[in-house]
């Protein structure tokens, strides 16, 4: 069981490593609300649902079950969004189909969603990303594939003096202080290859195999990036 305390604002159990990347640095032995669980299991449908070809839902007073019929079941339980213990618990198919699919039905869309519901409840919001330029808190907002890594990159390498934050989210409170998870950046060959980024052979050779698949199957279905860890582009020191 992995356990984390996000800045004492929210609690998160989960049974499996897929939140490790985002949130590493927050491991915890304590258990308090608010709380979300996040859970790959094994999930009878309900009794009173009949799970026919194509998607099923079944809506509850405390939550929803999705289920797809496919070759195994694709089931999905979101429940007690509007309580301190929210847990989303999917079939490990689900887990594997909704990162093939994408379009929101991966298990970190739905997690991500509750989280920046139970931030907002703390007057908390989650955006995209942050550095430190010269002194000054920078946020950089934006959709996917609008530049957000590459500006971040490009204020790093304008002041030598800057600190990364974070490259994905950033929690911003009414007071102006921000916290980041300071996860890997997600970078593409062509942004490795403008910033001179060495990304040694297994990760080059990563990037050409998924340049080859997203230009085959379309970025939706496969992205071209690779995950870099902050570490292994910037000093020590330049990471906040």
């Amino acid at each position: 069981m992995y356990r984390y305390d996000f800045q004492g604002m929210v609690n998160i159990h989960c049974n499996t490593d897929i939140l490790e990347k985002d949130f590493a640095f927050f491991h915890t032995d304590n258990s308090y609300l608010p709380r979300i669980e996040l859970y790959i299991d094994q999930i009878n449908p309900p009794e009173n649902i009949r799970v026919s070809i194509g998607k099923s839902y079944l809506i509850t007073d405390d939550g929803i079950f999705f289920s797809y019929r496919w070759v195994r079941p694709v089931n999905l339980w979101l429940r007690g969004v509007e309580s301190d213990i929210t847990r989303i618990v999917g079939t490990r198919m689900y887990y594997f189909l909704g990162n093939l699919v994408k379009s929101g039905y991966e298990l970190m869309s739905l997690f991500r969603a509750v989280f920046t519901l139970k931030l907002l409840r703390r007057s908390f919001c989650l955006l995209p990303a942050a550095v430190d330029f010269s002194g000054k808190g920078v946020l950089i907002v934006g959709i996917s594939n609008t530049g957000k890594t590459s500006t971040t990159l490009s204020l790093m390498s304008l002041d030598k003096e800057s600190k990364y934050i974070t490259d994905q989210f950033v929690v911003c409170g009414s007071n102006a202080i921000c916290y980041g998870l300071p996860n890997s950046m997600l970078i593409s060959r062509s942004a490795a290859d403008d910033f001179q980024i060495k990304l040694g052979f297994s990760k080059t050779v990563k990037s050409y195999i998924k340049s080859l698949a997203s230009w085959l199957l379309t970025k939706k279905l496969v992205n071209n990036k690779t995950w870099v860890s902050p570490c292994e582009l910037f000093p020590r020191e330049n990471n906040a």
